[in-house]
């Protein structure tokens, strides 16, 4: 703006006014010169030959004339005098034109200088008046605007840039003084002149002065010192650049992918909001020498990072809010379809009992969580956030849902109590019944197959173990009844019938099972051959010994817990005879081992083979 400003004063004002002037100077010298031109052809033309002008005499020869009008000698003589000094005088004026015309072109070009020098004087006091007046209100000379760079802060324009257009500006001056129209240089004034005219150089007249050079360091020294000045000033705005770092490092993609609180979201909210405060209360201006401080340039800059992130937060917190408010009411929604339920069965109101308690517990936390809602919403509000329809309608479903939550709690609470001794005597009726049951079971094990050596065993084992699974599932029912009665409060069952009927139906279960696997490996080891195809044993005796040695050994410790039981008997008598076949095929594997090729080991063998067939 300066230097357009500067551009038209100097093409549209200095440089028209300077023509202007030479123009009148010019018109001056002309009439002057046509003024002395004019005169001595006047006066060489009255002049007939030199020798008139060098008489001096007295005499006057007129014919014609009287005697009464010859004047005196005397005033003859001085008129031929004058007459001659004013001829001399005339043609030494007109030799005189082309000096004259110089002399008029020195003091123009003087008066150039002067005007150059003196409007670099007042370029200087411009720069200077502002430090110099005691006007508040000055405006200053030129406006600069700030900016915070990553490690300092800018000027637009800067110190060089200021510089360099003042520089600009005394050189145009210098300039207009160079192009000026010079008078000993135009053509009209050329037949004054000897050859071709030579004139003074304002150019060099003017830099080689030294008040030129005293006010141009001047103006550079002013600039230098109020920009120092200025540098110093605006370290007050380093307070600010907590915004422009912010803006320069936020990235809503990676703040949205992160797990905030509300109480996260809430500070930092309320930062940008603290941010935005600052800056609407930033000075935005000041006078510093010369030069006008535009901050209001930098408030516009870091404005919208604060503005940009806060809308975005809250648009986060708009969506957070809505999620957050949909989860909330659906888990308000199915704890009142729990509490609102009526059971009726035992176990179904013990399951309410325990449901309810749980709720009980819980209710601070579930409050809370529709409380955040609240303060989400309330959050929107204070920061002017405009909540879509649908999202109030959920919110308002919300508020309902707490306030039935808390009711129903209660409701809750007077159902069990109502309903509480009624399902107290159900449950001492059915723990009754339980121990009934259990009882009723191991007096079973001492009737029927369970005690009848002659039972099949497959049979017998596949029937307790659907007994023992049962006698499991009912001990269950007990440790649930047991929960119950804690819950109730009531002396605690200790279920002793379970024990004993677990521990009876395991054992029997474990004496046929026993049984029916021996009985069904040694019909294996019995029947199958010694030898297979290729002549090779195929039956390992150690392992097989070892074997029936563990099952003798269980069956002698059934023996001493069932003394008189039949079944252990059996079991017993299985093992005996099975070891009484064995001790032959144990001969028959031994000499085997010893006479590999033996012809009558194999008739042995193969007799041994036939029995165990028979």
């Amino acid at each position: 703006e300066y230097a357009d400003l500067q551009m038209v004063t100097r093409e549209q004002k200095a440089r028209p006014a300077l023509e202007g002037i030479v123009d009148e100077v010019q018109k001056v010298l002309e009439q002057v010169c046509l003024e002395v031109n004019k005169q001595a052809k006047l006066y060489q033309e009255s002049v007939r030959d030199q020798a008139e002008l060098e008489d001096t005499t007295g005499v006057e020869l007129i014919q014609g004339k009287s005697s009464a009008s010859v004047r005196p000698m005397i005033a003859v003589k001085q008129e031929k005098i004058e007459r001659a000094a004013n001829y001399a005088r005339v043609m030494k004026e007109l030799t005189m034109l082309g000096a004259f015309v110089r002399v008029a072109d020195y003091m123009f070009v003087e008066g150039v200088i002067d005007r150059a020098i003196t409007s670099t004087h007042e370029l200087l006091s411009l720069l200077t008046a502002p430090k110099l007046s005691a006007d508040k209100a000055s405006k200053g000379m030129f406006l600069t605007t700030i900016s915070f760079l990553p490690d300092g802060i800018s000027f637009m324009p800067d110190a060089e840039s200021v510089q360099e257009e003042l520089n600009g500006t005394v050189e145009s001056i210098i300039s207009i003084a160079q192009q000026s129209p010079r008078l000993v240089f135009m053509r009209t004034f050329a037949q004054y002149f000897e050859g071709k005219p030579s004139g003074l150089n304002p150019p060099a007249i003017i830099r080689a002065s030294p008040l030129f050079q005293t006010l141009r360091q001047s103006v550079t020294d002013t600039i230098a010192e109020d920009f120092d000045a200025s540098a110093e000033y605006v370290t007050i705005f380093e307070d600010y650049r907590k915004v422009y770092d912010f803006g320069r490092t936020w990235s809503y993609e990676v703040y949205s992918n992160e797990a905030k609180t509300l109480r996260e979201i809430r500070r930092d909210m309320h930062r940008q909001r603290e941010w935005r405060n600052e800056l609407e209360r930033m000075k935005i201006s000041n006078v510093v020498g010369y030069l006008y401080i535009d901050s209001k340039s930098l408030r516009n800059d870091l404005m919208p990072v604060t503005s940009m992130a806060l809308d975005k937060i809250k648009l986060l917190l708009l969506t957070k809010s809505r999620e957050t408010c949909l989860q909330v009411l659906d888990d308000l929604q199915q704890r009142l379809s729990l509490l609102t339920s009526r059971p009726d069965s035992l176990d179904d109101y013990m399951n309410y009992v325990i449901m309810h308690s749980r709720q009980v517990e819980e209710k601070r936390e579930v409050v809370g969580a529709a409380a955040v809602v609240d303060d989400m919403y309330d959050m929107l509000a204070a920061y002017e956030q405009k909540v879509p329809t649908s999202d109030q309608v959920k919110h308002d479903d919300l508020r309902e849902a707490a306030s039935r939550f808390t009711d129903e709690l209660s409701n809750g609470k007077i159902f069990l109590a109502d309903f509480k001794s009624t399902q107290q005597e159900t449950l001492k009726a059915n723990a009754t019944a339980l121990n009934e049951e259990l009882a009723s079971i191991t007096a079973s094990l001492l009737e029927g197959d369970y005690i009848d050596p002659d039972a099949e065993p497959e049979t017998v084992v596949e029937d307790l173990e659907q007994v023992l699974a049962h006698v499991r599932e009912l001990g269950g029912t007990a440790e649930q009844y047991k929960e119950y009665q804690k819950l109730f409060e009531l002396d605690i069952d200790d279920f002793g019938a379970h024990s004993l009927c677990e521990k009876e139906v395991s054992t029997r279960y474990q004496l046929w099972k026993g049984m029916h696997e021996f009985m069904e490996k040694s019909n294996a080891w019995t029947e199958d051959p010694i030898l297979d195809e290729n002549g090779q044993v195929q039956l390992n005796m150690d392992e097989i010994r070892t074997e029936v040695d563990d099952y003798a050994m269980r069956a002698y410790k059934m023996g001493k817990t069932y003394k008189d039981d039949q079944v252990v008997v059996r079991f017993k008598d299985s093992i005996d005879d099975f070891k009484q076949v064995w001790t032959w095929c144990g001969c028959g594997y031994k000499m085997g081992k010893a006479y590999k090729d033996d012809q009558v080991v194999f008739r042995f063998k193969d007799s041994i083979d036939d029995f165990k067939q028979v």
